[in-house]
């Protein structure tokens, strides 16, 4: 046999057959060192063989049949524990092969023997009779299922890798006693030796995993960066011109770098909203559907994609496979001609659908969702640039302002000096632009790229950053300030607003942070507080002066009033002693009527210049004449209009007119007031 051990001194041929051990057991002690000897040298040979590759299964039968010259076996196999801890893996088979117990089968671990080896962490011999005495002897276990493909002799020993048991190391064999407690300790001396291997095999399986899904991760971005390229590239073409025409067939060469066609074209709605026009074609001729035809948008398949607002993907066999899944079109001359497979997308400006693009290929089922995926990108790309072009002519002068608008957009954004950075979810640094590095007063992004962004946030600060972190995952985001750590250990005044990016699924991958210093604004703060707290100071100041003033201008109007009063009380008593008494002589030594009304007029009119009713009434009146003055003082008098006519030398209709103008002045005309009565009550 291949891998039998040569015969040595003293053995016959006939045990060629036999593992190691077995014919060793009949060497009295003088074969003992050399038994030793060749077991050492095998169990050194197996480490050096598993250990020799990262990938055991370049090497596992060799493996096993170095096993096999220390321990008989008819089936050996490696269980590995999966990291749920509840099931485990059988990785490596050699010999018997047996019905749900092959290599990449995932196992329930309750049950088995691989999981009383997990939980005792030492091995087993058991040699079973039948069914009934594994059942008894392990209640749980599943070794049924290889008693029962004839095995008769069942070892296993654990695979221990830095204190922890990642699986087991299985023997089976047909023959019932096979195994003893040699045996077993040999098989753990094999134990100890692979599971090191194996476990270094298992983290360079993890590796290449990972490294595959890197590769495919930048095969995918890869991908869509050249898509974005393409699709960017189509924005700028198609906004290049406000003639689509000039670049229709550059667009579509562009398209087909994404999409396989043998058709595009371009149906705009007309104005009617009954009509379209096949305004751009590339491609596959169709004579029925040349640029300029226009077609009735009732029972077309743009009907479609205008009445749902959304595009589909339609694979047709013939006319009536159409007429099927779309009963509402009518026999279409692009079925006719060939086509198989259509995508069709709705081109919305405005938020209103002004036509629809439509790719097609004469083979059948060419297209998928990620192709359609892609049409609608394009769609959303041309639609705007398309009405543009449809308003080309009466929209020529707002195209420019706007141009102008976003010069000085784009300007402005050039002259804001904030800093750009992005994380990962986890807020590990993956971009910073020039202001982020100069600002951080760091020379090279690679200085800060893969550092956490808390790494720059003062510990006081951190537990609010996470807080504003959980709000914006919520929606609710705004600035937000924050100091952030300079390399020199300085704190910087920040202010900051984040969003995330998300995938189209709508999960975040990343974090794009936007920061401004706001050193200046702070100091600007402060000094507007001082500011403000100077002027209050000045205010109240002000206010304690401006008081002691109006106290003293209150003792000078009081001081006023009693001068005033001290005044008139001497105007009238110099009245009352040197002018009435000698009115009254005169009053007695005249007869005349005349006479006696004048000296009462006279009398009158000197009381009024030591009352208050004549200022007053020219004070709140000042549209009464002097001559109604005097009316008004001798109707106060108690005179009737007779007596005032003849006192004052006209007629009584002229002092009815002016006692109607003094009512009328003093607004008492419409009311049912008494002259008299009112000009006392004003005195």
């Amino acid at each position: 046999m291949k891998n039998q051990p040569p015969v040595l001194p003293g053995e016959v041929a006939s045990d060629k057959g036999l593992p190691l051990n077995r014919r060793l057991e009949r060497d009295d002690d003088e074969f003992h060192h050399r038994r030793l000897a060749e077991e050492m040298a095998i169990i050194a040979e197996i480490g050096r063989l598993i250990s020799s590759t990262l990938d055991i299964d370049e090497v596992y039968e060799r493996f096993a049949a170095e096993v096999r010259k220390l321990i008989y076996f008819d089936r050996i196999s490696v269980n590995l524990i999966n990291p749920d801890g509840e099931t485990f893996t059988i990785s490596y088979i050699s010999g018997f092969d047996i019905a749900g117990r092959r290599v990449g089968d995932k196992v329930p671990l309750a049950g088995s023997i691989t999981e009383v080896i997990y939980l005792t962490r030492i091995g087993l011999c058991f040699h079973p009779a039948s069914e009934e005495e594994i059942v008894n002897r392990f209640p749980n276990a599943s070794a049924t299922t290889t008693f029962r493909a004839g095995m008769r002799s069942i070892m296993a020993v654990p695979l221990i890798s830095r204190n922890e048991v990642i699986g087991a190391l299985h023997f089976r064999s047909i023959k019932p006693n096979v195994y003893s407690n040699r045996d077993l300790l040999l098989a753990e001396r094999i134990g100890e030796q692979i599971s090191g291997a194996i476990a270094n095999a298992q983290l360079y399986a993890g590796l290449k995993k990972t490294e595959e899904e890197l590769r495919r991760s930048r095969q995918l971005s890869t991908r869509l960066a050249g898509e974005m390229a393409i699709i960017a590239g189509i924005g700028r073409l198609v906004t290049s011109t406000l003639n689509i025409e000039e670049i229709y067939e550059k667009f579509a060469m562009e398209a087909r770098k994404l999409i396989d066609f043998d058709r595009v074209s371009i149906n705009l709605l007309n104005p009617d909203g009954e009509s379209l026009t096949n305004a751009y074609v590339y491609g596959f001729h169709i004579p029925e559907r040349t640029a300029g035809t226009i077609v009735p948008l009732a029972g077309s398949f743009s009907e479609i994609f205008v009445r749902e607002r959304r595009g589909r993907i339609i694979h047709v066999e013939s006319q009536e496979d159409l007429m099927k899944q779309l009963p509402g079109v009518t026999a279409s001359p692009v079925v006719r001609a060939g086509i198989r497979s259509m995508i069709g997308v709705p081109l919305i400006s405005r938020g209103e659908v002004i036509g629809v693009l439509h790719i097609r290929s004469l083979k059948r089922n060419a297209y998928n969702e990620e192709d359609f995926r892609l049409a609608e990108r394009i769609g959303e790309q041309i639609a705007g640039a398309i009405a543009n072009g449809q308003l080309y002519g009466s929209h020529k002068k707002t195209e420019k302002s706007l141009r102008e608008s976003e010069e000085l957009y784009s300007r402005l954004l050039a002259a804001v000096p904030d800093a750009v950075v992005r994380t990962d979810v986890y807020g590990r640094i993956r971009f910073v632009n020039d202001i982020a590095i100069r600002m951080t007063g760091y020379f090279r992004a690679d200085e800060l790229i893969g550092k956490n962004i808390l790494h720059f946030i003062p510990r006081e600060e951190r537990e609010r950053a996470m807080e504003n972190y959980r709000l914006m995952l919520e929606g609710r985001q705004g600035p937000r300030e924050y100091h952030l750590i300079a390399k020199d250990g300085g704190q910087i005044p920040i202010e900051v607003n984040g969003n995330f990016l998300r995938d189209d699924d709508g999960a975040p991958f990343g974090i794009v942070i936007v920061c401004r210093d706001i050193t200046v604004r702070k100091a600007l703060e402060q000094e507007v507080r001082d500011t403000l707290d100077m002027l209050e100071s000045r205010v109240r100041d002000r206010t304690i002066e401006l008081e002691e003033t109006n106290t003293a201008l209150r003792v000078l109007l009081k001081k006023g009033e009693a001068d005033q009063r001290k005044l008139e009380e001497g105007i009238r008593a110099n009245i009352d002693q040197l002018v009435m008494p000698f009115l009254i002589k005169l009053r007695a030594a005249q007869t005349s009527e005349n006479a006696l009304a004048y000296l009462n007029i006279l009398e009158t009119n000197l009381n009024n210049i030591v009352s208050p009713f004549i200022n007053q009434l020219s004070a709140a009146y000042r549209s009464l004449s002097p001559k109604e003055i005097k009316i008004a003082a001798l109707i106060k008098e108690g005179k009737s209009s007779k007596e005032i006519s003849q006192l004052m030398g006209v007629s009584v209709g002229t002092i009815i007119t002016h006692r109607n103008n003094i009512r009328k002045k003093l607004r008492l005309r419409s009311k049912s007031v008494n002259l008299r009565s009112h000009l006392l009550f004003m005195s």
